[in-house]
């Protein structure tokens, strides 16, 4: 089964934002231990508005074709073996709020790769897509963002293929690193940016005082982003909205009630 794509991923073509579809509108396979099908699981239902549902076994799944992540039951253990992709997490975990953005902006960035490679290979392509997670990576692995970069910029040193493999790989493991709060405090400055010369004096300091509270820790980064997003919808921008840093994943998943209803181990 091959992911594919029901609009624009991000808001590519669209004139603003909307948090309800501008994350990548898939149907890409999510794999879940049989025993949390038959469960009645409460955030099930928000899951299959964005994917196809499948019963898989604890073990490895790697042979499913369009698998973007595996959600174990709670007397599971995660496959860690390499060569894994696409993210895993125990039932109980994503109740915690860190876990859950973790494992939903892998899966759809995952989900967002499958679904370029089924609409065809290029070099175009593959750097569109490299530029459009420009900072979901600078806010994940700034690192890891320039090595990515380096290895797209280099076409003569690796055949397209080669490259192909070892780019999901390092945008898998960049993507899998705990955000740094500098880290995406820095990506916020960067994005914020293009509204510079858009907001009035009001809104400038209504974002300044958030982004405040958040250097602060006293918001979660849902606030700056959110605060961004409208911005965005009321003033657009042709780069931001291709980018997937805004909204890497449809807020309502993060927002979905229901996430402890199995404690963690």
């Amino acid at each position: 089964m091959k992911a594919s794509r029901a609009s624009p991923p991000h808001g590519q073509g669209n004139d603003s934002i909307n948090p309800s579809d501008a994350a990548i509108l898939t149907k890409a396979v999510l794999g879940l231990d049989g025993e949390l099908l038959c469960s009645g699981w409460p955030p099930q239902a928000a899951l299959e508005r964005h994917f196809h549902l499948l019963a898989l076994p604890p073990g490895d799944a790697n042979g499913v074709a369009g698998l973007c992540g595996h959600i174990h039951g709670p007397a599971a253990t995660v496959d860690t073996r390499a060569g894994s992709l696409y993210p895993q997490a125990v039932i109980g975990h994503l109740a915690l709020a860190p876990c859950r953005d973790s494992f939903f902006t892998r899966a759809f960035a995952l989900a967002d790769w499958q679904a370029m490679l089924a609409d065809g290979l290029g070099e175009r392509t593959l750097t569109d897509f490299h530029a459009r997670y420009k900072y979901l990576l600078l806010a994940y692995d700034p690192q890891g963002y320039k090595s990515l970069g380096q290895l797209l910029g280099r076409p003569a040193e690796r055949p397209l293929e080669q490259r192909r493999k070892r780019y999901i790989q390092g945008l898998m493991a960049s993507l899998g690193k705990p955000p740094e709060h500098g880290r995406q405090l820095n990506a916020l400055l960067h994005v914020a940016g293009y509204l510079k010369h858009r907001l009035s004096v009001e809104e400038q300091r209504s974002w300044q005082a958030l982004l405040e509270d958040y250097r602060l820790r006293k918001r979660p980064l849902a606030a700056p982003l959110e605060l961004l997003r409208a911005y965005f919808q009321r003033y657009p921008d042709s780069y931001i909205q291709r980018q997937a840093y805004l909204c890497p994943y449809p807020p309502v998943l993060a927002e979905t009630t229901g996430w402890d209803h199995f404690p963690c181990n």
